[in-house]
């Protein structure tokens, strides 16, 4: 199966390093349980969007990530089950970072599957997993036979379809699509 992966909030864990940083520059103390909104600013009602994206155009961000906990092995094990496995991110900024994050953490996987795509909706796979709930929606809508697969998250409550809650329900969930 091809498989569409999402890297901010699946993969890599993008919210605890950007909140350390809107925190640290503006005096906030939000806590990364409490962003119910995928709209950070929309937590921080002093700040505008601007000022909290401002963030990730700094060169480096992104190499800053931690890996979500189970993300590269499970990610491993399903490559080596032959599954083709595919990035899809949206990503305004550091895309180079983002080249050199999976060669850090997936020595190997090859680059040329990593796809920066604004409208994920025109990516064609079997399954998507993703945070985001209008990229769930969007490319449920435009693959109706496709899986569009949440990872939970405090802002995405609303989705209604298939929903993990880490890498290794991720795993089940693929191995029970496969029959």
């Amino acid at each position: 199966m091809r498989l569409l992966i999402d890297m901010d909030g699946v993969t890599a864990d993008l919210v605890p390093y950007w909140l350390s940083l809107i925190n640290r520059y503006y005096g906030t103390h939000l806590k990364p349980e409490e962003v119910t909104d995928w709209y950070i600013h929309k937590m921080t009602p002093h700040l505008t969007q601007a000022q909290v994206e401002e963030f990730l155009k700094d060169p480096g961000f992104f190499l800053h990530l931690e890996p979500i906990p189970g993300a590269l092995s499970t990610l491993k094990t399903l490559i080596q089950e032959g599954h083709d496995v595919v990035f899809v991110t949206h990503c305004k900024y550091g895309h180079e970072d983002k080249r050199k994050w999976i060669e850090r953490h997936l020595p190997g996987f090859p680059l040329s599957s990593v796809i920066f795509a604004e409208r994920k909706e025109l990516i064609q796979g079997d399954v998507l997993l993703d945070d985001g709930l209008h990229n769930l929606e969007a490319w449920q809508k435009a693959y109706p036979d496709g899986t569009a697969i949440c990872f939970d998250s405090p802002y995405n409550k609303e989705w209604q379809g298939y929903r993990v809650f880490d890498w290794s329900g991720f795993h089940l969930l693929v191995k029970a699509l496969e029959k």
